[in-house]
C-alpha cells in the first residue's frame, strides 16, 4: 500500500479538536492514522491437524489474526464426495457421522472481522477414520436369584451401555457400566428377561452395535409341593411336562415354582394264543363261529390292562348218509 501523509490534516485540525475525532473514528475501524497499511490481512489458518475416531473427527489449528470465526469443510476422498461444512468461533471443531476406516480430505479458512473478508482455504489435507468400536460378546450369567443376576462380557471398550427388559417385548431399561460385568437387581421372581450390551471406545461418541440378546429366567422365591400318584397301562403322558414314560418310577418337575412329584406305576398289556377244533360251530367270547380261521378277542388281564388273545379255530362239519 502507498504511504499516506496526513500532516496537513493534522496541522489544520489540531487546534479545533477535529483531529481527535478523526483518530477516534479510525481507531473504531481498526485503522492507525500513521500506519503505512490501512488494509489488515485475513490470514490462512496454520498448524492444522485432525484427530479421527471410528465415527468422528476433531480439527484443531492455530488462531489467525483478525479472525471472527473459521469455516471447516471435509469430504470423502474415494470416491470423491460433496463437501460438508461447519463453522467454529474457537480453534477446534468436532464433526460427527463419519464412516469407519475411510479416508477424508479437509481444509479450513478464516472469516475475518471488520469487513476484511475471508482468507483462502488451507491446503487440502487428509485423515483416515479408525475401526468402529467392536461389539461385545456376552460370556456368562452368574449370581442368578429370584430378584437379581450378574451378566459378564468381553471387554473391547472404555465403557458400556447396557439394557434389559421383560422378554420378549417389554420396555428396555437402560444403564451404563465402566467394567465388563453388570449386576441387576429388583427383578421379578420366575420371570424371563432379555439383556444386551454395547461398547463405547475412547473419544468416540458413537457406540458399537448392540450385542446378541441373552435371555435368562429368575429363580422362584418359594415353592409349593404337589404329589401325584398314577397307574397306567404300557405308557403315561404327564401333562405337567409333556413327557411320556413307559416304566414305573418317580419323577419331579419344578415348573412355575411348584414342585410336582409323580409316583408312576406302569402295567403292561399281554397277548395269548389258543387252538380249538369243533364240529359245525364254536362259541367264543360271546360270538358263534361256523368257519375255520383265526379270531382275535380283547380281554382284561389281572393288572387291568388289555389281554389280546388269538384263537386258531378248525371247524369240521357233520354229514349224513343212507344205505
Amino acid at each position: 500500500m502507498k504511504k499516506m501523509n496526513y500532516q496537513k490534516l493534522h496541522n489544520h485540525n489540531r487546534k479545533n479538536g477535529f483531529f481527535s475525532l478523526v483518530l477516534t473514528a479510525l481507531a473504531l475501524l481498526g485503522l492507525n492514522l500513521y500506519s503505512t497499511d490501512l488494509s489488515a490481512q485475513c490470514s490462512v489458518p496454520t498448524g492444522i491437524s485432525a484427530s479421527p475416531t471410528g465415527s468422528n473427527v476433531t480439527f484443531t489449528w492455530t488462531a489467525a489474526s483478525n479472525a471472527s470465526y473459521y469455516q471447516i469443510q471435509y469430504r470423502k476422498k474415494t470416491p470423491t464426495g460433496p463437501w460438508i461444512s461447519g463453522t467454529s468461533a474457537t480453534t477446534s471443531k468436532t464433526m460427527n457421522g463419519l464412516a469407519p476406516l475411510t479416508t477424508y480430505e479437509y481444509q479450513i479458512q478464516t472469516i475475518c472481522t471488520g469487513g476484511f473478508g475471508t482468507s483462502a482455504y488451507s491446503a487440502i489435507a487428509e485423515f483416515t477414520t479408525l475401526q468402529k468400536c467392536p461389539t461385545p460378546a456376552i460370556t456368562g450369567i452368574s449370581g442368578l436369584s429370584s430378584t437379581g443376576v450378574s451378566v459378564s462380557w468381553n471387554a473391547p471398550g472404555a465403557w458400556y451401555a447396557t439394557r434389559h427388559r421383560l422378554s420378549p417385548s417389554g420396555s428396555w431399561i437402560n444403564g451404563t457400566q465402566t467394567n465388563s460385568i453388570k449386576t441387576i437387581g429388583g427383578l421379578t421372581p420366575n420371570t424371563l428377561y432379555d439383556f444386551q450390551v454395547a461398547s463405547y471406545c475412547a473419544n468416540d461418541p458413537v457406540p458399537s452395535n448392540w450385542s446378541a440378546t441373552t435371555t435368562f429366567k429368575t429363580l422362584c422365591s418359594s415353592y409349593s409341593l404337589v404329589t401325584q400318584n398314577e397307574t397306567s397301562c404300557n405308557s403315561y403322558l404327564w401333562s405337567v411336562n409333556g413327557m411320556t414314560y413307559t416304566q414305573s418310577g418317580s419323577h419331579i418337575d419344578t415348573t412355575n415354582c411348584v414342585i410336582t412329584l409323580l409316583n408312576l406305576t406302569i402295567n403292561n398289556s399281554n397277548t395269548g394264543f389258543s387252538s380249538e377244533t369243533a364240529c359245525d360251530t364254536y362259541t367264543w367270547n360271546g360270538n358263534s363261529y361256523s368257519t375255520s380261521g383265526s379270531y382275535i378277542g380283547t380281554f382284561t388281564n389281572a393288572a387291568g390292562c388289555d389281554s389280546v388273545h388269538t384263537l386258531n379255530l378248525t371247524i369240521h362239519y357233520s354229514n349224513t348218509g343212507s344205505s
